[in-house]
């Protein structure tokens, strides 16, 4: 398992868009980093989020 997922593996993971991962990403809801102009998203907090935990801002 990666440490760190794309916009469009979280939105895949999560069975969603990617336009809904980006808009949280852009809303704090998810936490991410962007490197090199494209956000990474940690695999915990997307696990986290899937389990409905709220994952902590800036753990990523």
């Amino acid at each position: 398992m990666p440490d760190f997922l794309t916009v469009e593996e979280a939105a895949g993971w999560l069975r969603t868009t990617k336009g809904a991962v980006m808009a949280g990403l852009q809303r704090g809801e998810i936490p991410g980093r962007k490197v090199g102009g494209e956000w990474r998203i940690s695999t915990a907090a997307v696990l986290a989020l899937f389990r409905g935990a709220v994952p902590e801002v800036g753990t990523s």
